[in-house]
C-alpha cells in the first residue's frame, strides 16, 4: 500500500506529543513494526478533547536516518514543527534516549525509555513515564489547572494482542500488535482542599512493515472538580 504525497499537505501545527505516542519498535532498522530507515514518512490526524473542546490537527513524522547524539549512534525521526526524536536499538528493544525540541525550547534528555520491547510475546510488560495532558480542572482557579503543570506518572504497558485487525483512513491492517497501558496518580483539586485519583488508559496498534496506525488515550477521575479528556491518533497516509 502506498500513501498520498506529503507535498499535498500544507503546514502542520505542532502537537505536544505524549511520551509514548508516535514511537515504535524496529527489527534490523526497517523490517519490524515501525520501520526506521531513512526516507519513510507517516501522516496522522489527531483529535484531542479537553473540557469538551475538540481540536483536530495533522501530524507528520519522517525518518531522517542514522546520526549521532552526544557520542551515541542514533536513528532520528523528525515530527511537525521541527521536533526530533533520537532512538537506539538495544537488546531490550527500541529505546528513546532524547528529544530535541524546536529552536527556543529545551531538549528532553535521558533516562532512556523503552518504547517497544524486542520480546513481543503476549503478556510482556514494561513501564514508561508519561504526563497528564488531557484531564483538566472545571474551575477557573489558576492553581487548579493540571496540564500546565506537566504532572508525571508511570504507565504500565503490556503486549495484549499479536493479530489485531485495525481500520483507519489509510486502510485496513491485519496482524497488528496491540499495546495496552494504564496508570494513575493523585492530584490536588478545589484549590488544594481536596484530592482525586486520575486514571490513564492508553492503547496503541502497530502494523507489520508500516508502524503505528492508531492510538487511543483517556484520562479520567471520579471527581466533580475534574473533566475527563480523550485523544485519538489515526494514520492517514504513509510511504
Amino acid at each position: 500500500m502506498t500513501g498520498r504525497s506529503p507535498t499535498s499537505h500544507a503546514a502542520f501545527r505542532h502537537l505536544c506529543a505524549l511520551v509514548i505516542l508516535i514511537c515504535a519498535g524496529c527489527d534490523n532498522h526497517g523490517h519490524g513494526f515501525y520501520p526506521l530507515e531513512e526516507g519513510r514518512w507517516w501522516d496522522f490526524e489527531t483529535r484531542t478533547t479537553v473540557l469538551d473542546e475538540v481540536s483536530a490537527q495533522r501530524l507528520m513524522v519522517a525518518n531522517i536516518g542514522a546520526g549521532d547524539h552526544a557520542g551515541t549512534p542514533v536513528l532520528i525521526q523528525r515530527q511537525s514543527a521541527g521536533r526530533e526524536v533520537y532512538f537506539r536499538d538495544t537488546k531490550r528493544g527500541l529505546e528513546r534516549i532524547a528529544v530535541r525540541q524546536p529552536i527556543g525550547e529545551k531538549e528532553t534528555a535521558a533516562p532512556a525509555t523503552l518504547v517497544l520491547p524486542r520480546d513481543r510475546a503476549i503478556g510482556t510488560t514494561w513501564t514508561a513515564t508519561t504526563r497528564l495532558r488531557l484531564i483538566e480542572s472545571r474551575t477557573f482557579a489558576r492553581q487548579d489547572k493540571l496540564r500546565p503543570r506537566l504532572l508525571p506518572l508511570d504507565l504500565n504497558l503490556s503486549i495484549a494482542a499479536l493479530d489485531d485487525t485495525v481500520t483507519v483512513p489509510a486502510g485496513q491492517f491485519t496482524g497488528c500488535i496491540r499495546v495496552d497501558g494504564s496508570g494513575s496518580r493523585s492530584v490536588r483539586t478545589d484549590r488544594g482542599n481536596a484530592s482525586a485519583e486520575v486514571t490513564v488508559v492508553h492503547r496503541e496498534w502497530y502494523a507489520p512493515g508500516v508502524g503505528l496506525v492508531r492510538v487511543e488515550r483517556s484520562e479520567s477521575a471520579e471527581s466533580p472538580f475534574l473533566k475527563a479528556g480523550q485523544y485519538v491518533q489515526e494514520l492517514l497516509a504513509f510511504d
